[in-house]
């Protein structure tokens, strides 16, 4: 059985102007340098938390929110990391597979997207991924998951207010 980490999320000012973001933080460390320690020489501590809404688009932020607010027992792929200069999802995306536990909520992969987004095609977000090999799933109580997403949610939509 793996071990329980703490999932959490707070707003923070933003790094790229006005207004403010989200950090989203396992144990304690912000995800993006965490997974950068995890899975090495894949440049992911220079990607951002999009659970925020973290994009130029609204349309991605509705997308995103749409999975990581959906729980299944039998996963769903969803955007977690992605490139500040482009904010969208058709640059580098690290998405997580997502999977409803009971209790738990577990992220049991971790990859790059790799499906082509052609206009009108965000949906096809996920459907080919290259996964990582060798890393280890990470499980979330429930509840801290779901406060977690809330406030990720919350600061999203205030964003494209």
């Amino acid at each position: 059985m793996s071990a329980v980490q703490r999932i959490e999320a707070r707003v923070i000012s933003s790094k790229f102007g006005s207004g403010s973001d989200v950090e989203l933080l396992i144990d304690g460390e912000k995800v993006e340098h965490l997974l950068g320690r995890v899975i090495t020489g894949r440049g992911l501590e220079e990607l951002v938390c999009c659970w925020g809404g973290n994009f130029e688009s609204p349309l991605e932020w509705v997308l995103t929110r749409k999975r990581m607010t959906l729980l299944d027992d039998s996963g769903m792929n969803v955007p977690l990391l992605n490139c500040p200069d482009d904010a969208d999802l058709c640059c580098s995306v690290l998405m997580t597979e997502v999977f409803d536990a009971g209790e738990w909520v577990e992220w049991r992969r971790l990859g790059f997207n790799q499906a082509n987004l052609g206009i009108g095609e965000l949906e096809k977000i996920g459907e080919e991924v290259s996964w990582f090999d060798g890393v280890e799933k990470f499980r979330f109580a429930q509840s801290d998951y779901l406060k977690a997403v809330q406030i990720c949610v919350e600061e999203g939509d205030r964003s494209f207010e």
